[in-house]
């Protein structure tokens, strides 16, 4: 399970690293202004560039367990380890529905 944490992490740090300059190739590739040789080295250079730095690979997992399945965006947690930690109480702000 912390192989895939790990590897997640490899791959957002990929992302952030290459975000910028994925941006402007895409920029230049839908640019009205740009000539065509502009636009066709651009598409080379986004397909030639790593798969892993597409911002498409990253993947929402759950930072206790690690499941990939089910991840609140609010908590970062699967909805299981959600649920248990607001029956312990650890979650501020959620309570339980209809109970006590």
């Amino acid at each position: 399970m912390r192989a895939k944490l790990q590897s997640d992490k490899a791959v957002r740090k990929a992302v952030v690293k290459m975000e910028w300059y994925r941006r402007v190739l895409k920029s230049i590739v839908k640019n009205g202004l740009a000539t065509s040789t502009e636009k066709e080295w651009a598409r080379a250079a986004l397909k030639s560039s790593s798969r892993a730095a597409s911002v498409v690979r990253v993947r929402n997992r759950c930072l206790i367990t690690g499941r990939p399945r089910s991840v609140f965006n609010v908590f970062k947690f699967s909805d299981l380890v959600t649920r248990e930690l607001a029956m312990r109480g650890q979650i501020a702000g959620l309570l339980r529905s209809g109970g006590k």
